[in-house]
């Protein structure tokens, strides 16, 4: 009897995460689109640089401060599923209003709701994949590959398709707002197969995992959870913050260096390299975390940031970002799984502080943009768009410089 369910909790997990792999393709196809194309998109709505980069501080401020008051809530839930297909509904209905808005005000709340939910979609759907996989964290790469692999198709889709500058605004929702809907729709499927196999009281399969001494109990406050974290999560947190930080240049604003500084139309392309480069450290990125550790990815990413923003400024032409987009190899496919991986040892496996920890991660990614943003626009509009990378590159090695000094003190 003891084996039976040991074997149905190892199937049960096993579907878990199987079911996931057509959402999580689909998950970022909606990032390929806002990416890739809502900078564009607003250049050819009529907002400058730093009216952009002012919409992207708002953008990332609210997805700073919501998801940390409705992640407690959720966590406590554990209804990551059904979260899951609420967060795609309303990306599917935000971009009507966001591209028909005409004034900067009525812009900037839209993109704030569109935050929330762009925001927080990837956490979620991390947390479900990460409770379903336990102790066997290292193989969230192999999973979250589907979502490259879905990136790529969308980006080079919208490479072959969109022309932004031509582009009216019913086109423009619609490549918003479809990969939102097919994304809630196999969300839909997958939550109707997934208790069909398992039956609705299986819903939330258990994962045999022994918690150590220590581990937060689902009484814990959400306070309490953050305190038990310690300072070297902490110290990590700002390490991850000038990683993000760095990547600024990248992501909000390599679409628009491409087509106004470069003349090149090949933002799809850039993006969907990106992509695809980070695909082979994506499925090797376990073997890495056994062998080096989760925060030796994390620090190896950090200072690749700085490399790539270098490439950008000094390789002249559309070569130099071809070798920038190479670089998300390092900055993303070895950088994000240990980013997962170091909030799964520390949250200890348990579901309210994996869901905490990975919120917090989001919210840092948001918060240097939130900074990072802003900046970058009036550097562009200031000095152009070289300088602007050269400033950001000198961010992830002071974090990194300083990481390699405090680790010690910290443990």
């Amino acid at each position: 009897m003891a084996l039976c369910k040991k074997r149905w909790r190892k199937n049960a997990s096993a579907l878990h995460s199987f079911c996931m792999i057509i959402p999580e393709f689909l998950l970022f196809s909606i990032y390929a689109a806002a990416n890739a194309y809502l900078p564009l998109f607003l250049r050819n709505v009529g907002y400058g640089a730093t009216e952009i980069g002012f919409l992207y501080a708002v953008f990332n401020g609210a997805a700073v401060v919501l998801p940390l008051i409705l992640t407690p809530w959720l966590a406590k839930k554990g209804a990551f599923a059904t979260a899951l297909v609420v967060l795609g509904t309303i990306l599917v209905l935000v971009p009507f209003p966001l591209i028909y808005a005409q004034t900067f005000v009525l812009t900037a709340l839209c993109m704030a709701v569109y935050a929330v939910c762009y925001r927080m979609i990837i956490p979620v759907s991390d947390s479900l994949i990460t409770k379903s996989l336990g102790d066997r964290q290292e193989r969230y790469g192999i999973i979250r590959v589907a979502g490259s692999i879905g990136f790529v198709v969308a980006a080079l889709i919208m490479q072959r398709f969109v022309h932004a500058e031509k582009a009216g605004l019913w086109e423009m929702t619609c490549w918003l707002s479809g990969p939102a809907v097919l994304f809630t729709l196999s969300m839909l499927i997958r939550n109707v197969v997934y208790v069909l196999k398992t039956g609705p009281h299986q819903q939330k399969p258990a994962v045999s995992v022994s918690k150590p001494a220590g581990a937060p109990a689902a009484e814990t406050s959400t306070w309490q959870i953050l305190r038990s974290f310690g300072p070297g999560f902490y110290l990590m947190m700002f390490v991850i913050f000038m990683e993000f930080f760095g990547m600024v240049p990248a992501n909000q604003y390599l679409s628009m260096y491409a087509e106004e500084e470069l003349k090149v139309r090949g933002a799809g392309i850039l993006w969907a390299l990106s992509a695809a480069v980070e695909i082979p450290f994506m499925i090797c990125s376990g073997f890495f975390i056994r062998r080096f550790g989760a925060a030796s990815m994390i620090v190896t990413g950090t200072l690749s940031v700085s490399v790539r923003n270098m490439l950008y400024a000094l390789v002249p032409g559309f070569a130099g970002c071809i070798a920038g987009q190479m670089m998300h190899s390092f900055a993303y496919g070895l950088f994000f799984p240990g980013c997962v991986a170091y909030c799964a040892t520390a949250s200890r496996h348990e579901s309210r502080a994996v869901m905490l920890s990975m919120t917090l991660l989001n919210s840092v990614y948001c918060l240097a943009t939130v900074v990072g943003a802003p900046i970058g626009g009036v550097l562009i509009d200031s000095f152009g768009y070289r300088p602007m990378f050269l400033f950001f590159a000198c961010f992830p090695v002071f974090a990194s410089v300083l990481y390699a000094v405090l680790n010690r003190r910290c443990r």
